[in-house]
């Protein structure tokens, strides 16, 4: 079963926006039954892609200090039905931020169509209470892939940086 439904960040300015790609296949599991005759993605799904976009943008912008997890979802609007094989880029945009959390504003296109828009909060709360140190290397590792080859911008070094001297624990 799928879990993240980012498969790769394409762009990141730090606490400004975030663009990155949902690859989908006609072979994706949730399409066997919705719908095997006609594939249509979840809009839960999408949001789900919206909530991991945002973050991402959110954790790697603090230095992996804070964990970002959705608080609400405003006027989300689907526009027409996500089909594979297209990729859907994911981008989300920072409306506000304070040290709680983020307004962030969604949209979702495929095949230069725009599929769905949203406005999410997020809050943040110390990454500590979510990781055991023993936890981040896998995160780390997982972040790694995310932003392999992402074009990364306002920050004053690598964004894994923090994540790459944890100790055992």
């Amino acid at each position: 079963m799928r879990l993240l439904y980012v498969d790769r960040v394409t762009r990141l300015k730090r606490y400004e926006s975030i663009a990155a790609a949902l690859d989908l296949s006609p072979d994706e599991p949730i399409f066997a039954v919705h719908f095997p005759g006609d594939p249509i993605l979840p809009a839960s799904i999408l949001i789900e892609a919206f909530a991991q976009a945002a973050s991402i943008l959110l954790e790697t912008s603090s230095g992996f200090t804070l964990k970002a997890i959705p608080a609400y979802l405003e006027n989300a609007k689907f526009r027409s039905p996500v089909r594979p094989p297209d990729t859907v880029e994911i981008s989300m945009i920072v409306e506000q931020r304070s040290d709680d959390g983020a307004l962030l504003r969604g949209r979702a296109t495929q095949a230069g169509e725009v599929k769905a828009v949203c406005t999410m909060g997020m809050v943040t709360a110390p990454l500590s209470r979510f990781y055991r140190p023993g936890d981040l290397p896998a995160y780390r590792a997982m972040y790694g892939r995310l932003l392999a080859g992402a074009c990364l911008e306002a920050f004053d070094r690598n964004p894994l940086a923090p994540l790459d001297h944890v100790p055992a624990g």
